[in-house]
């Protein structure tokens, strides 16, 4: 297909990150490196089968009184004990570790985010592309390299950070099996298919 289409197919993603300044983004260092240390408050990690050295590699951490929420209806504070996975040092995601609660109230996500370990596009072979940042950890923890989206809404930001990458690589999309999960691979598959880039 001719540039123009893959240009202007581009440029109807949305990007939630192109007003990212690193400059005057908030700094969770801090944060970060105290939930790290914190690490062996729980086994969530290791229970959902994340080797050690995984865990420390990606900076993987505990908050054992993380500030999620008011509860509407009693007005007090909602704390979950809640493993926290950095993005860098301007986000991270936060999962509650309670069995309590449903789908939508365990998950947040704080500060700014790009494509979760994309620093393995700086060097060349085979990359699997997850949904969430669990999948990329587990792909991370058999001995294989992989980044995850982090949301089937962030197929844009991947493909420019494909672009940017100098190196050659070949690409497992490996997206949830959902709904979006399929839209999400047929929009990668087609962009990495005009970039003339390997893929499966």
């Amino acid at each position: 297909p001719a540039p123009s289409r893959f240009n202007d197919t581009m440029s109807k993603l949305q990007s939630p990150f192109q007003n990212f300044n690193p400059e005057t983004s908030f700094d969770f260092s801090d944060y970060i490196n105290a939930c790290a240390s914190n690490i062996a408050k729980t086994s969530y990690f290791t229970d959902r089968g994340l080797s050690d050295d995984i865990v420390k590699k990606f900076r993987l951490g505990f908050d054992e009184n993380f500030h999620a929420e008011i509860d509407n209806i009693s007005g007090l504070a909602v704390n979950w004990k809640a493993a926290i996975i950095p993005y860098g040092i301007h986000g991270y995601c936060v999962r509650n570790t309670s069995l309590d609660g449903n789908k939508n109230t365990r998950y947040k996500k704080k500060g700014h985010f790009d494509i979760y370990n994309a620093e393995v596009l700086k060097e060349p072979g085979t990359i699997f592309i997850t949904e969430g940042e669990f999948d990329a950890l587990s792909i991370e923890t058999l001995g294989f390299k992989a980044l995850s989206l982090g949301g089937t809404g962030n197929i844009r930001p991947l493909i420019e950070c494909i672009k940017q990458s100098k190196e050659h690589h070949k690409f497992y999309i490996s997206l949830d099996n959902d709904e979006a999960g399929f839209e999400a691979t047929k929009q990668i598959a087609s962009f990495l298919y005009q970039l003339n880039i390997d893929f499966t």
